[in-house]
């Protein structure tokens, strides 16, 4: 069903609806803009605090009041404070400067 609902793959019969509107209807590119797919198993990525929110939207460049919008909903905005360099720190000590998040920390 998630990846019905993400446009992935087609019903074999019924239909979606989203606010009573059939997602088949829909243009794919500007539906998918409205969600967010969380996979259960997840990636760590090795980047910055910044370009790891800013994933959700690689379309467009990354803008300071949004990602820290971003961290705001997700409870995240006092661990950055907390990194050595904040936004800009990565989130691997494989990298110069990095460090490792907890478990829960990356949920």
């Amino acid at each position: 069903m998630r990846r019905s609902l993400a446009g992935l793959y087609r019903p074999a019969s019924g239909r979606i609806t989203a606010n009573g509107t059939d997602i088949a209807t829909l243009e794919p590119a500007e539906w998918r803009r409205h969600l967010a797919i969380v996979f259960q198993d997840f990636v760590r990525y090795p980047l910055s605090v910044m370009d790891t929110i800013a994933l959700g939207r690689a379309d467009t460049a990354p803008e300071q009041a949004r990602l820290e919008s971003a961290a705001d909903d997700a409870g995240l905005a006092e661990l950055v404070s907390m990194l050595p360099s904040g936004w800009e720190t990565p989130l691997s000590r494989s990298r110069t400067g990095g460090v490792d998040l907890s478990g829960g920390q990356w949920q």
